[in-house]
């Protein structure tokens, strides 16, 4: 998948993005009352990387590791994948382990993961 596709897919799946939508017009339409868009600017998706976008959407039947520098959005990409995960889930119960090294980043990852999951509800 080219990046537009991969930002087009996970869109469909986690924000309910119509078919067809740039994802200018799904903030647009969505974004005033999607808790996940509502106090951004743009769609928090389309602006990810290349590199976030392949994270997010890798086989969690491998192991991936993701690295960058403070303040590259680590956080809100594994938020991200760990909601891509939680929606994808096909049968209760489910769980998910995210490992970190501060309460405070598992709070944010926890909050994250939430709002990126609750837009799809």
């Amino acid at each position: 998948m080219n990046r537009e596709e991969k930002i087009e897919y996970l869109a469909r799946s986690i924000c309910g993005k119509s078919s067809g939508a740039t994802p200018l017009e799904c903030h647009s339409s969505l974004g005033r009352t999607n808790p996940l868009c509502s106090d951004y600017e743009t769609c928090r998706i389309a602006e990810k990387s290349e590199e976030q976008l392949d994270y997010v959407l890798a086989s969690i039947e491998n192991c991936v590791f993701l690295k960058a520098c403070p303040g590259s959005g680590k956080t809100e990409v594994v938020g991200l994948k760990a909601a891509f995960e939680m929606m994808r889930w096909k049968s209760t119960p489910g769980g998910i382990a995210v490992l970190t090294f501060t309460n405070n980043a598992a709070k944010v990852i926890e909050k994250r993961a939430g709002q990126f999951a609750g837009a799809g509800k």
